[in-house]
């Protein structure tokens, strides 16, 4: 191996800042914080989520939410039943849905309870829908979010093409996207 061309490792102390928990490692990030800890300088590297607060690892969730709408075919036989669709709620389409996380949004595919292939932005702190669109077509396989020009798109896999789809604020002051 060639020498003096890899990153030093350094003794690193991780704070997940809202638990406190301290997590001791070697990393090639280093801070100008640092702390002795039985002997040893680590440099301190604050960070707001680790695997002591992610839910994914607390097994705490935030909200759950089902995916699309209850299908029509579905409320009808709800409804047939007797049963209040008002009580029962949206149970969703069950399908396993293409779906992307922005910094603050939970966008997913899927069709509304007429079939219409929609997106649907979720606040990721609330779990409330913060806005809707109709998609051109279903979107079945993936989905990503990209920026160009300081703007946000979304691309979906809609059957054999890609399709582009720039968020509102995306529209550049000349009206064209």
């Amino acid at each position: 191996m060639k020498k003096d061309i890899h990153p030093t490792l350094n003794p690193v102390c991780f704070v997940d800042v809202s638990t406190g928990k301290k997590f001791l490692s070697k990393s090639t990030s280093s801070s100008k914080k640092s702390e002795n800890i039985d002997g040893v300088d680590y440099s301190v590297l604050v960070r707001d989520v680790t695997m002591d607060s992610h839910p994914a690892y607390t097994g705490e969730k935030r909200f759950e939410i089902p995916t699309g709408e209850t299908p029509a075919r579905y409320a009808e036989v709800f409804e047939a039943a007797g049963a209040d669709m008002d009580e029962v709620g949206n149970t969703g389409t069950g399908a396993l849905v293409p779906m992307v996380a922005t910094a603050n949004m939970l966008i997913y595919s899927d069709q509304a309870s007429d079939g219409t292939p929609m997106l649907w932005a979720i606040d990721k702190d609330s779990g409330e829908i913060i806005g809707e669109i109709e998609a051109p077509a279903r979107s079945s396989y993936g989905m990503s979010s990209w920026t160009h020009d300081g703007h946000q798109y979304i691309m979906l896999q809609t059957a054999s093409k890609l399709t582009a789809l720039a968020l509102p604020a995306a529209q550049a002051a000349s009206g064209a996207y």
